[in-house]
Parts: structure tokens; sequence; C-alpha cells
């Protein structure tokens, strides 16, 4: 009799539970996750959304404050799959701040929230070696009520990342490289019409295994002060002195430089031609020429310029493509 005794209160307790009272079983509260939490600018993060009703409507709100404390935000509405997810790596929006499936839409398509900050891009505080980091926060929004929220943490340089002062053999830089053995591509980074060194796009390459020489060619003492009559030897003397650097394969050395930058950029592809190089850059129209070789002054050569948001991801293991010239 034991066995009936246990399948009547069994029984009993399922008669009890919600189904059986013709009520639904509570759903656990929707869920936004991005991840990874703690990621470089340049690379995906994922946003998700778990724990909706199928086809439910939905916005994701995207938020952060630059340097210049100004709040720059996007966000974008979904309807939920059949199994109440949205992941906006595999779904278009049907209305927001971009249109198409992206998963990283929600960071590129920020736009400041005040129409007193609307020219120029987010200034980020960096420090002087240009590495540093930015909180970009998230909200899930239904019915106009945030029902959920997550942050990540997106950083300019990988927290490995050696950086050292140059001042020797008349150059004067920054090298940013890991502290991996073996040798490895290298990169020579040129600033552009502000001077000094560059220090955008030096800490995130370095991040992702080359080694980066940043150049300084005018604005910092002893060099000269304004953008005239650069000596374009001095910066193949550093090609040079970046050639020779233990940590690096000498066969596989590129050229980057942004604004003027990149017209120097091309002009040492040209005008030093090795198979090794690969320059790249962005576009600057117009001005007078800025460099000169062997006491002539050089035109200029033009790039086409790259969006910082949508930079792709470089890996050191893939060589450098063919050069320009």
């Amino acid at each position: 009799m034991m066995w009936k005794t246990i399948v009547f209160y069994i029984f009993t307790a399922f008669l009890i539970t919600p189904v059986a009272l013709g009520r639904s079983i509570p759903q656990a509260p929707p869920s936004l996750s991005v991840s990874p939490g703690k990621a470089l600018i340049d690379e995906r993060v994922r946003v998700r959304v778990t724990g909706l009703r199928p086809r439910q409507d939905v916005t994701i709100k995207a938020s952060m404050k630059d340097a210049g404390d100004r709040q720059w935000q996007s966000e974008a509405s979904f309807l939920a799959d059949r199994h109440g997810v949205v992941d906006c790596g595999r779904q278009a929006p049907i209305s927001g701040s971009y249109k198409t499936v992206d998963p990283m839409g929600l960071f590129w398509s920020m736009a400041p929230v005040s129409a007193l900050a609307q020219k120029g891009g987010p200034l980020f505080r960096r420090d002087t070696t240009g590495t540093g980091s930015v909180v970009m926060n998230f909200d899930l929004v239904i019915e106009g009520r945030t029902v959920a929220s997550a942050k990540v943490l997106r950083l300019f340089a990988a927290p490995e990342v050696r950086v050292r002062d140059v001042r020797e053999e008349g150059l004067i830089g920054r090298v940013y490289e890991l502290p991996t053995a073996g040798r490895r591509p290298a990169i020579l980074v040129l600033t552009g019409g502000a001077g000094g060194i560059q220090n955008r796009f030096a800490p995130l390459l370095a991040s992702h295994g080359y080694t980066v020489f940043s150049l300084a060619y005018f604005g910092v003492d002893p060099l000269p002060r304004d953008l005239r009559e650069i000596p374009l030897e001095y910066c193949a003397r550093a090609i040079a002195w970046l050639r020779s650097r233990p940590s690096v394969d000498g066969n596989r050395v590129g050229i980057l430089g942004g604004s003027k930058g990149g017209e120097l950029a091309l002009l040492l592809a040209s005008t030093f031609p090795r198979k090794s190089y690969h320059s790249g850059g962005e576009d600057q129209r117009g001005g007078s020429a800025p460099v000169r070789q062997a006491g002539r002054f050089v035109a200029f050569l033009q790039d086409v310029r790259n969006g910082y948001w949508a930079a792709p991801k470089i890996s050191p293991q893939v060589p450098l493509p063919a050069p320009l010239v």
C-alpha cells in the first residue's frame, strides 16, 4: 500500500501547481548581456537579450560620456525571435540609429545628445602614452521602463603592452610592444598636422602583436617647431632603426599615418621603396608641401580615409600586403 500512498501525494501536489490551477508558471525576467565585459576598443562585443516573449518589442540603448563631458547615445528597437531572444549580431533592428544586422551597430552609431555638440567625434581621455579606457552603458527598455542594464569597459591598449620613450640616434618617439619572445612585424606610426608623438593607433596595434614605433618629426624639441621642410631622410633613419631592433622582423615593416602623416607614409613608401613596405593613412587635401628630400620639395599623394569605429582587427600572423608602389 505504500506505493499507492506515494502516488496519491504526487498526484495531489500536481493538482495544486499553477498549471493545474490554470495559471502560467512565472517567467524569469528579461536579461541583457554584453560580453566580454572588458575588451579592446576594436574588439567585437556581443549584445544579447534573453527571457522575452516571442515577437516582444524591446529597445536597447547605449550611452557613454566622453572626456569633454559630452553625453553620447544610440538605440535600436527589435522584435524578439520565437525563442524570446534578441541578438544584435543576428537580427536587424526595426528602428533606431542604425538599420542593418551589425553586432557593433550600437557602438558606431552613437551621436551626441546635445545639438550643441554635434561637430566632431568623441573625445577620449587617455594618458600621455595613449592608454586608457572608456565605459559604455547599456539599458534594456520595455514599454518605456528600463528593466535591465549592463556595461562594458573598452580599452585603448592591452594591459601587458610595454611603453618606452626613445631619444637616440637623433630620433624622438615612443615604442610600444608586448613582452613576448621572438621577432614580430613592426609599424612606423606618423603623427598628423598636430605634431608630437601620435598615440592613437600605436597602443592598439601593439596590443595585437606588433612592435610599434610612434615617431615625432616636428613639434617636439629639438625637432622643428612647425610642419615645414621636414627631411624625409629623418624618417628613413627611423625605419632603419626600427628594423634593427631584436624584436622586429626586418622583412615585415609597415608605415601608418593619419592626416598629414598619411601623406608622409605614402611619400616614404614611394621614395624609399622596399618590398616589405606597405603604407596607409587618411586623406588630407590641399596645403603647401610639408616635407623635402635632399633639398627639394616633394608633391603630395593622397589615400582613402578609414572610419575609426569600423577599423578591422589586424593579425600579426598575416603578412603585410603587397607594396602600393
